[in-house]
């Protein structure tokens, strides 16, 4: 069986500067701004078990600058997933980006290895 975490929804929130119109000041106060409205969002809702799982950056010699970023949503609050999607595009509108991607995972699961075996059943295998 795999385990689950709780059938707690995740979101992953993509950001680019494929298409360049952002200098490098610019895409680097993007990163920021978006750090920093995740940071307060998860702060919020922790209570709920808002949580952030981690933040993923482009290779640095890649000419596509991307960045992803993993939050768990709290649980059954539309509200608060409301309110973060409503930042976002803001902050999406404010840099003059057609959009942030926004990747909804219901559900998450842990592919985990099998138990091992106990050495006496090894042996005998």
């Amino acid at each position: 069986m795999t385990p689950t975490h709780d059938n707690q929804p995740a979101v992953y929130i993509g950001i680019g500067n494929t298409d360049g119109k952002l200098s490098q000041f610019e895409w680097s106060e993007l990163c920021e701004e978006l750090s920093a409205v995740i940071e307060v969002f998860v702060y919020q809702y922790r209570a709920g078990g808002a949580r952030l799982i981690g933040a993923w950056y482009s290779m640095p010699a890649t000419q596509y600058l991307s960045a992803v970023y993993g939050v768990l949503l709290p649980h059954n609050n539309p509200i608060a997933e409301n309110d973060l999607r409503e930042k976002l595009t803001s902050l999406a509108a404010g840099y003059q980006q057609n959009a942030i991607a926004w990747a909804r995972a219901p559900r998450t699961e842990f592919l985990c290895p099998p138990e091992p075996r106990p050495a006496s059943a090894a042996t005998a295998a």
